[in-house]
């Protein structure tokens, strides 16, 4: 098990912190999220010239530090993106440092979703990688006297006229070289483009390189969320609903605290909130079996209420839909195509089943909050924790790790919510780990999908309309509260449950239509 030492973030003191501590079961004042008026959302902007800046470094010992703004889940975008980097600089893989970022450490990315780390972020690489390389060869030129002009590229380094050579480790002094936004606006075009240009004759991109996580992977060290440990850590665990939708009538703890190792046991009624925390995992299973929890489960299946709302049919009849993707070119009677195609399809909710169970640690100070999880979205973590917690997102700062599969299920990590309350209730890290049953009955799943397609083929064999229609549940806005849910999904459009949907096939009329 890593042993990660806990740091202070040195920031501003915030609020002092509310709730109180009994010897027996603690009560504590509603730290849910849907109590906040503004929720945390997801990441989902493309990332910014001035934010890639900050990703590439150029380091006193030489080597380059790559922030990479993509969480690794087994993919190695990490890997592409470092090969970016070196193309540009010139260097090779040992002399990259990849590090995946905590949320102090780089402004705030888009989550890692959707396949799109290579096409989203090539391009703010590389030019953050050629700005950096025209920088420093820029300080060879002020240490050398050197004309720009005849400072050559060399192997992690420059190579001058008279044959002297430059490595980068001469040029950097004892702290880190980054280039700053008004550098590059004073420097004019941007340089050339290396990972562009110099297509067919890559010194690093498409070679096959080690992951830098491949030695722990193989050899077992510590890597993912469920390796860490924290000094002083203890461990909690959150009683979940039976069912889906059942409501919270009451708890009693008061025999699961008589159980040996327990320290606390947490129960906030508003919020429907019950833990309990150990200081051995062993200890827990004991415990939480004497927590008494009395739940109402709903009367109706849930399966009738989705099967209402998830009728594509339903919604054509009462052309209910709420956003159209494409509506273009001139309607055409199907009767007369010569061929005329319909169907209705049906897609079921899907869980996500990655093969690491979510776990995460947090340690709520006075002033500070820590995380420990791996997630797609760090700083949807950290935003939901503040949220849980009553804090500015600025006081938390999110350790990332690498995840065993995701998939879309880690964006949110809900352990790291639920251990952020207990860590609060007891001033302590606390490490909350999901096993396998809770996180296929109470993650984040792959929505349902109902669709319609209608379409014609013309004389000539050519898609002659396409009507396709299709209704769904919200992706990207899915974990946003529910009581602010409806006002979202009604007005903006949810770009995961539209993802695909446009026909990659011309035709002469077009039209879809989405709810979700």
């Amino acid at each position: 098990m890593q042993i990660v030492k806990a740091t202070s973030l040195n920031r501003r003191q915030f609020l002092i912190r509310t709730g109180w501590i009994a010897t027996g079961v603690t009560m504590l004042a509603s730290c849910s999220p849907v109590y906040s008026l503004l929720p945390a959302l997801p990441s989902t902007n493309d990332p910014e010239w001035a934010d890639a800046i900050t990703w590439v470094q150029a380091m006193p010992d030489g080597r380059i530090r790559f922030y990479c703004p993509r969480m690794e889940m087994g993919q190695g975008a990490s890997v592409g993106l470092s090969q970016v980097v070196a193309e540009e600089l010139n260097v090779g893989p040992n002399d990259i440092e990849c590090i995946h970022p905590n949320t102090a450490q780089i402004p705030r990315f888009k989550m890692t979703v959707g396949s799109q780390s290579i096409a989203s972020f090539f391009s703010p690489v590389s030019r953050t990688s050629a700005h950096l390389r025209e920088a420093l060869r820029q300080k060879a030129a002020d240490k050398t006297g050197v004309d720009l002009r005849h400072i050559k590229d060399d192997q992690g380094g420059f190579r001058l006229s008279t044959g002297r050579k430059l490595k980068y480790r001469e040029l950097v002094d004892d702290k880190p070289i980054i280039v700053s936004e008004e550098e590059s606006v004073n420097r004019g075009n941007d340089p050339s483009l290396y990972s562009v240009h110099n297509a067919g004759k890559f010194q690093a991109i498409g070679n096959s390189w080690k992951h830098h996580e491949l030695a722990e992977i193989v050899t077992g060290k510590p890597l993912y969320a469920r390796d860490a440990a924290v000094p002083g850590m203890v461990y909690g665990q959150v009683i979940k609903p039976p069912t889906f939708q059942s409501k919270f009538v009451n708890a009693n703890g008061r025999m699961a605290k008589k159980m040996p190792g327990v320290i606390a046991v947490v129960i906030d009624d508003s919020a429907s909130f019950v833990g309990i925390i150990t200081e051995l995992p062993s200890q827990l299973p004991a415990a939480v079996a004497k927590l008494k929890v009395k739940w109402e489960k709903s009367v109706e299946p849930i399966e009738n209420k989705l099967g209402e709302k998830l009728n594509v049919v339903k919604a054509r009849e009462n052309d209910s839909f709420e956003h159209t993707l494409i509506s273009q070119g001139k309607s055409t009677k199907l009767n007369k195509a010569r061929r005329r195609v319909k169907a209705k399809y049906e897609t079921s909710f899907a869980a996500h089943a990655a093969m690491e169970p979510r776990a995460a640690i947090v340690s709520v100070k006075e002033d500070s909050v820590e995380v420990w999880c791996g997630s797609q979205d760090p700083f949807f973590v950290q935003g939901r924790v503040a949220k849980a917690l009553g804090r500015k997102a600025a006081s938390v700062v999110v350790y990332t790790h690498r995840m065993g599969g995701a998939f879309g299920g880690r964006v949110p990590c809900q352990a790291s919510e639920e251990a952020a309350v207990l860590s609060k209730a007891v001033s302590r890290p606390v490490r909350v780990q999901w096993d396998r049953e809770t996180e296929f009955a109470h993650n984040y799943f792959q929505p349902g999908f109902s669709h319609f397609i209608e379409a014609g083929v013309s004389e000539n064999g050519l898609i002659d309309h396409w009507e396709h229609d299709f209704v769904s549940s919200p992706i990207i806005t899915g974990p946003v509260p529910g009581n602010i849910a409806w006002f979202i999904d009604k007005f903006i459009a949810d770009g995961g449950t539209a993802r695909s949907g446009l026909p990659p096939y011309q035709a002469q009329y077009q039209r879809v239509r989405y709810s979700d």
